[in-house]
């Protein structure tokens, strides 16, 4: 029998409940509670834009809590939406919106695969609080430190294999930073944010403050107005066509030994060779139908136009 879910906390990852909830409720197998709360999708991971489930679970807070909490303060939506089609934006916001939206090449953004955690939040949530939770803020790839404490996010132990790569194996953040498998100490990293990566994070909190649009048509367009490119892709000259292979190279290197290194990872098993993802190919970014990730976005842009102008071309309305 399942009673009713808790409220999330503000900022409290929507996924993040139905962890709490198991363990509020003395629940042994998580699983079998995913299968009695969201019976059409049991996936507890950071790989999808939106997930039918997130419908699934807000409902059971109807006429209690407004849906816009969804988006703005459960889910990494408002942030997203800059990099979506105008029409899925339109769907989510409009809602309910039962449809699985992904990115291509998500496979290749490193914290896209893994649930972080800040060690200085898990301690003053459960002070504050009275229990740990996962905030929605730590998941979003572009975020490498947590924006109040400056510590780098977290998500393995390096002296073991746990890594918090689905909540259904470990359901909460581990409490006094020590792993929950081998019960060593965990990393706790106070470093000097680099400037792309505090732009980055600066960036992102404001994106989630603002309403959600779709900014894509303004991102393509920037891009072939910066590179002298045409409208269509099948007005390409052989000329276009080098400009965009050397501007193939130099995001390559920007997302390998560059200021994005640390958001991507592209080598093969053997770690011999990088393998080039479609979603780092910029005539698929310009060009092309596919969603491809955020970051791949914002690397592209970055080669060619200053922070502050891309700040001003996703904040602006």
């Amino acid at each position: 029998m399942i009673n009713d879910i808790p409220p999330p906390f503000e900022n409290e990852h929507i996924h993040s409940v139905l962890a709490r909830f198991n363990v509020l409720e003395g629940r042994v197998d998580f699983r079998k509670t995913l299968r009695e709360l969201i019976p059409q999708d049991k996936e507890l991971n950071n790989k999808f834009v939106w997930r039918t489930n997130f419908e699934g679970i807000w409902c059971r807070y109807q006429n209690i809590l407004d849906r816009s909490l969804l988006l703005q303060q459960h889910t990494s939506f408002h942030f997203d939406a800059c990099f979506l089609p105008t029409k899925t934006v339109e769907k989510i916001v409009a809602g309910p919106c039962t449809e699985k939206v992904g990115y291509s090449g998500i496979k290749n953004v490193f914290n896209s695969h893994v649930w972080r955690w800040c060690p200085d939040c898990v301690d003053e949530n459960g002070i504050e609080f009275g229990m740990r939770f996962w905030h929605m803020l730590h998941q979003i790839p572009t975020i490498a430190h947590c924006p109040k404490h400056e510590i780098r996010l977290n998500y393995a132990c390096p002296k073991c294999e746990f890594a918090q790569t689905k909540l259904v194996n470990y359901e909460l953040p581990p409490a006094q930073n020590q792993c929950p498998k081998c019960h060593n100490p965990l990393p706790y990293c106070i470093e000097e944010i680099g400037e792309e990566s505090a732009w980055l994070q600066t960036l992102t909190t404001e994106l989630i403050e603002r309403s959600p649009i779709s900014k894509m048509t303004e991102i393509r367009t920037a891009l072939k107005n910066v590179m002298l490119l045409p409208n269509l892709e099948d007005q390409l000259s052989k000329f276009d066509r080098k400009k965009l292979q050397s501007c193939q190279s130099l995001l390559l290197a920007s997302v390998v030994s560059g200021d994005y290194r640390e958001y991507f990872t592209l080598g093969d098993s053997d770690e011999k060779r990088v393998a080039i993802p479609y979603s780092l190919s910029p005539i698929y970014l310009i060009y092309r139908e596919h969603i491809y990730p955020p970051l791949c976005y914002l690397a592209l842009l970055r080669l060619f136009l200053k922070r502050s102008e891309v700040s001003s071309l996703l904040l602006g309305s």
